[in-house]
């Protein structure tokens, strides 16, 4: 059986239907618990979970302590979502193909227990395949056919609707695309609106084709990683934010399996701080800092979230 998801300008052809999600307990944590993913780097390479303990992290709240009362270092399940950009822009040189590849290279990379969806974007966002386990959503086929606007800004929302309703205790989003915004009929500071959403790390693989930049080698969480200037300044490093995720340059070849390498070793490498606010939940932005005790570390986490219920 033959399932198809359409978009203005988009067709992606999967070559079995995705299979059904089974049921599993959906993640419930504390009502007070924030949960703060931490990737930490010595020197060019991740810090391996073990290395620090918990005593070697601070963590404070608008500035003031907290006290911790979880601290995880193993691999966590991910509830990774992943929209695709099948704009017209990405019809540029081989940003399409680019784009698939990347999208197949961090599927293999994942794990059973991992859960993902896919949303595809042009002029408006569209669900092509629901929450379903990593290994199964790699073995369906794809096709991107580009034509249209780019609502990239919606297609964020879109992302994070959906995990709202993720299982595990990761959830991340995952943007792959050229990096243009001209349709979205939401505004950035729209954007997040629950707790689940701002907990998000959000990342991105800013696809950029030779004819519109310069190749160039940047630096990644991990080390040297082939990159180009980006086509647009401003909308993915405002999306990316404070949420604790990276944005990520890439050309085709090599690069596209370098940086699926980089983006799932880094999702697996973190440690997880968690904490019980002293100050009761107000529906307010809190901001957020975590600091390492111990020198020749450097720390990443996203800035903040939403303090409610």
């Amino acid at each position: 059986m033959t399932g198809r998801g359409f978009l203005t300008g988009l067709v992606l052809v999967f070559a079995c239907a995705a299979p059904a999600q089974p049921q599993q307990p959906a993640f419930k944590s504390s009502v007070e618990l924030v949960r703060i993913p931490v990737s930490l780097t010595q020197g060019d390479k991740p810090v391996e979970p073990g290395v620090l303990a918990a005593a070697d992290f601070k963590v404070t709240e608008d500035g003031v302590a907290q006290p911790v009362a979880l601290f995880e270092r193993e691999s966590l399940p991910l509830s990774l979502c992943i929209a695709v950009d099948a704009s017209g822009s990405m019809g540029a040189s081989f940003a399409a193909q680019v784009a698939l590849d990347a999208l197949r290279q961090v599927l293999t990379r994942l794990l059973p227990e991992d859960e993902v969806p896919i949303v595809a974007f042009a002029g408006h966002p569209v669900v092509v395949a629901p929450w379903t386990p990593a290994p199964d959503v790699a073995r369906l086929a794809t096709k991107l056919e580009p034509l249209g606007a780019t609502s990239l800004n919606d297609a964020v929302v879109a992302a994070l609707e959906l995990i709202n309703g993720a299982r595990n205790p990761r959830p991340v989003v995952l943007l792959i695309t050229d990096g243009g915004e001209n349709s979205s009929r939401t505004s950035l500071s729209q954007i997040v609106t629950t707790r689940r959403q701002s907990e998000t790390q959000v990342y991105a693989f800013n696809v950029v084709t030779p004819a519109s930049a310069q190749r160039s080698i940047g630096r990644g969480p991990g080390g040297d990683i082939p990159m180009a200037a980006s086509t647009n300044r401003e909308v993915l490093p405002r999306l990316v934010g404070d949420s604790g995720g990276f944005e990520y340059r890439v050309l085709g070849g090599e690069a596209v399996a370098t940086v699926a390498r980089a983006f799932v070793d880094d999702l697996r490498f973190q440690y997880t701080i968690g904490y019980t606010p002293l100050k009761p939940l107000d529906g307010k932005y809190r901001r957020v800092k975590v600091e390492v005790n111990k020198r020749g570390f450097k720390i990443r986490h996203r800035g903040g979230y939403l303090a409610a219920p």
